[in-house]
């Protein structure tokens, strides 16, 4: 029993800890980065990280993620799942994700929108937040993302996101919502070798 204790408490010591609606990773390559996503941004898990990634995508891309009950705590379950459709004129997305269970609920979805402009992308989220909890009520609010990837050299970009740029508050206290800006690089240097980096 002891030794069960020590391993949760480890593993929670060396997860990180976020509050309502901080940015969550998603993706398995992402999160595999240790989610320095924001200047490579090339699937459609970058719609969390960097909107402006969608518009390098060439064919349509589902993701699913779904958990259960980390630490064996069901009331830690979450779920998100990416769509993005690549046009002629840009590439469109969507998004969802749902953590808590019953008592505590936070839910987000996003539309999301992508172009490539002089060989810069840029991208734009728009998502609703809205959070419940049993026998308080619930509360929602638009928060609204933008994204940059501009190629510095052949092989390597500088991608910038922001989250929240709105300042978006929430409930009757006006909480704000955590506003985001990343900064991040991406350099290949030799083919199936990636260089990341986030700020």
């Amino acid at each position: 029993m002891k030794s069960r204790l020590c391993i949760f408490l480890w593993l929670v010591t060396i997860s990180r800890c976020y509050g309502g609606f901080e940015r969550v990773e998603g993706g398995a390559r992402a999160v595999c980065l240790g989610g320095a996503f924001a200047g490579l941004a090339d699937d459609g898990w970058a719609i969390f990280y960097n909107p402006a990634g969608l518009a390098r995508l060439h064919f349509p891309e589902l993701g699913i993620f779904y958990s259960p009950q980390p630490f064996a705590l069901p009331e830690l379950k979450s779920f998100s799942f990416v769509f993005v459709y690549p046009t002629g004129i840009g590439s469109f997305g969507a998004s969802a994700r749902s953590f808590g269970f019953q008592l505590y609920r936070e839910f987000s979805s996003s539309l999301a929108y992508a172009n490539e402009f002089s060989g810069i992308t840029g991208g734009v989220n728009f998502n609703y937040h809205s959070v419940s909890i049993l026998n308080y009520g619930s509360a929602g609010t638009i928060g609204i993302d933008v994204g940059l990837l501009i190629p510095v050299l052949r092989n390597l970009r500088l991608g910038i996101a922001a989250h929240n740029v709105n300042g978006p508050t929430i409930g009757s206290s006006a909480e704000k919502l955590p506003q985001t800006f990343v900064s991040g690089i991406s350099y290949q240097p030799l083919d199936g070798l990636c260089l990341v980096f986030d700020y």
